[in-house]
């Protein structure tokens, strides 16, 4: 899912742990499709909740069908719980 080097940035930055993320990826969260990179990769958030309630949005790229890649997470803006909230619907 992310590699150790990731996952260390996200709980020292973000404060976001491997669980968490699992838990996002694992309640059926709201998937959005984003622009490709400059390198050519096309990237995709999931926003999404924890099993505590804390809305969070990841950033990722699927390399191969089934894995995802996650390029950074991070607690949702309001605006983004709005989407988040408006999708779900």
């Amino acid at each position: 899912m992310a590699s150790p080097e990731i996952l260390r940035k996200l709980e020292e930055k973000h404060r976001v742990c491997l669980e968490e993320l699992e838990e996002v990826f694992a309640r059926d969260p709201v998937f959005l499709r984003r622009e490709k990179d400059q390198y050519g990769e096309r990237r995709y958030l999931a926003l999404g909740t924890t099993n505590s309630g804390r809305y969070l949005i990841a950033v990722f790229t699927v390399p191969e069908p089934g894995k995802a890649k996650v390029i950074t997470a991070r607690q949702m803006s309001g605006h983004e719980q709005r989407l988040y909230r408006s999708k779900r619907k």
